[in-house]
C-alpha cells in the first residue's frame, strides 16, 4: 500500500504526469486501466477469474495476459501471468504432445493364415 500511497501524492504533486498515470476518482489510471498494488490480495482473485474460470476458459499465457493487461496494470504482471498459468493443474493434465513420436512407428504384423488374426469395429451413435 506505501507503494501506492507514494505514487498517488507524486502525481498530484505533478510528477507523474509524464509516466502516463492519472488520478480519477482517487484510482490511479495508467493510459485508463486500474493500477493494483503489487502487494495486494486482489491481483490472484483477477488471475483465477481471468484464466480459470468458464469465462477465463485456460486459453494460454498470453491471451490472458492481453485481457488483464486491457483493463488492469501491475509490476511484474506478466511474470505473474506466466507463472499462474504454468503451475495450472488442468492445463498440466490435459497437455498434449505437439512434437512427432521419437522414433518410427512399428506396423503390425500380417497374419500368414486366413482368420489368424480377426478384429471387430462397433459402430454406434449413428443416426437412424
Amino acid at each position: 500500500m506505501e507503494d501506492l500511497k507514494a505514487l498517488h501524492q507524486q502525481i498530484q504533486q505533478g510528477k507523474g504526469k509524464e509516466s502516463g498515470f492519472d488520478v480519477h476518482d482517487s484510482l490511479l489510471r495508467p493510459k485508463g486501466r486500474l493500477y493494483i498494488s503489487k502487494h495486494s490480495k486482489l491481483k490472484d482473485l483477477l488471475l483465477k477469474e481471468f484464466y480459470d474460470s468458464y469465462i477465463g476458459g485456460h486459453v494460454g499465457m498470453e491471451h490472458t495476459f492481453r485481457r488483464l493487461n486491457a483493463n488492469f496494470a501491475w509490476e511484474g504482471m506478466r511474470k505473474e501471468v506466466k507463472a499462474f498459468v504454468s503451475q495450472c493443474f488442468i492445463c498440466q493434465t490435459v497437455k498434449y504432445e505437439t512434437t512427432p513420436p521419437n522414433r518410427l512407428l512399428k506396423p503390425l504384423p500380417l497374419p500368414e493364415r486366413v482368420w489368424e488374426d480377426v478384429a471387430l469395429d462397433f459402430i454406434v451413435g449413428l443416426p437412424p
